[in-house]
């Protein structure tokens, strides 16, 4: 908070909000946000920043920055520079200092400890880079830890080629464009065994090598592969889709065949994030989650009735006991209450469960008519409810759904 005090004349160019709001907004960022839900015990952060905020990186640069300014004076000889990228550090001071440069930045404070590592054979790593004295030159190549296991996109992942591709070609690049051009052909046999190891095909490899043999000497950004558009006044949209091997390519195909101005650009639909990573936090109960597509059985027959709401799920299903209630003394709200109405049947409120998530309104809506849609004949939706979609798209929407990690139907079914 001392250095937003000290550098809140630069800092107040960038904001219309006074300073005792500012600082009292950090501060509840900060400390009074610094909640944490395990095992439905809540717990208090009393030091340090919280992993995954916004603000941490932004602080301890700022807490680093004020580190530097108050010690770097006190050293025995100025440094001839220094850099810095995130919390690593390299500099150039005289051998026998380094032991009282590191204890002044120790002394600091208590919580921020440095390690150092100086030259050996006038080499030193720093990031991805081995930077070498050599006859008044400092040269650079690229350095990868023992410890690193080499992976990139995996060939056979379930990604599209272009991307496998690209993430191939752009290693490639980086390894190149980091070396000094007495390391190329080193580096070149390290990216075929590393591409080898991620199971690409030899003739892609000899391809990528063959291309940045080719390019090595010229900027990359004079040769990229995005699209120029000759009307300077067409607007091309983006949209992410989520990736189907063979199925999600044929649709940009085309999109691309019907020249829309549109550039797809494909998501996976599985991480590792999703399937792999043990969970650190307690799962959010699913009635709290808003912004939801929805479906609830009836109690009785196959039907079933499909919704969406920004509310939370509880809120919603709260609105539909209260409609259910007042079913015989108003005009019924909706189609769920009017299968009631007609056939006497009760839908398991108990049963509700989440199809989908979005936040957008707009596209929730979208969704809500791909599943009723999807769904049909099993819905007790009114027609008008899918009338955001075309019927033209109800082939490709069931293609997508029976490839999609959440099949409507195979999930109604299992569920009656």
């Amino acid at each position: 908070m001392r250095k937003i005090e000290e550098n809140w004349d630069e800092i107040r160019n960038h904001t219309n909000i006074t300073k005792d709001k500012f600082t009292r907004m950090i501060t509840f960022c900060v400390k009074e946000c610094a909640i944490i839900s395990f095992e439905n015990n809540i717990y208090e952060q009393v030091f340090g920043l919280q992993m995954g905020s916004s603000l941490a990186p932004i602080i301890a640069d700022l807490v680093l920055r004020k580190l530097f300014d108050e010690c770097i004076p006190k050293f025995p000889t100025q440094p001839l520079f220094i850099k810095k990228y995130v919390d690593d550090i390299i500099c150039a001071i005289p051998r026998q200092d380094v032991e009282v440069v590191q204890n002044i930045l120790n002394n600091y404070d208590e919580h921020i400890q440095f390690t150092s590592e100086t030259e050996t054979n006038n080499e030193i790593n720093f990031l991805d880079l081995t930077l070498m004295r050599q006859n008044k030159r400092i040269l650079t190549n690229w350095y990868q830890k023992e410890t690193s296991s080499g992976r990139i996109f995996y060939y056979t992942s379930a990604h599209p080629y272009k991307m496998k591709f690209n993430v191939a070609l752009s290693f490639a690049r980086r390894v190149i464009t980091l070396s000094d051009r007495i390391f190329f052909q080193t580096n070149c046999d390290k990216i075929s065994q590393i591409l080898q190891l991620n199971n690409y095909p030899g003739k892609l490899i000899n391809s990528i090598i063959h291309r940045i043999k080719n390019d090595h000497h010229i900027d990359s950004s004079s040769n990229n592969n995005s699209r120029t558009n000759e009307n300077v006044n067409t607007t091309i949209k983006y949209v992410s889709l989520n990736y189907v091997p063979n199925f999600s390519q044929k649709i940009a195909n085309k999109l691309s065949s019907q020249n829309c101005d549109i550039t797809i650009g494909f998501k996976p639909m599985k991480t590792i994030k999703d399937n792999l990573y043990t969970r650190v936090k307690d799962k959010e109960d699913k009635n709290d989650k808003a912004g939801v597509v929805y479906s609830i059985p009836c109690g009785v027959c196959e039907k079933v009735y499909v919704g969406e709401t920004g509310q939370k799920l509880i809120t919603r299903k709260k609105q539909h006991m209260n409609d259910l209630k007042n079913a015989y003394t108003q005009p019924p709200r909706t189609s769920m209450i009017q299968h009631t109405l007609d056939t006497a049947h009760k839908f398991n409120y108990e049963k509700m469960d989440i199809l989908d998530y979005e936040n957008n309104r707009t596209k929730r809506q979208m969704l809500e008519a791909s599943y009723i849609m999807c769904l049909s004949p099993h819905t007790v939706n009114k027609k008008t409810d899918s009338n955001a979609i075309s019927e033209k798209y109800l082939s490709v929407i069931n293609e997508f759904a029976s490839h999609s990690k959440i099949s409507p139907k195979k999930k109604l079914l299992n569920k009656n």
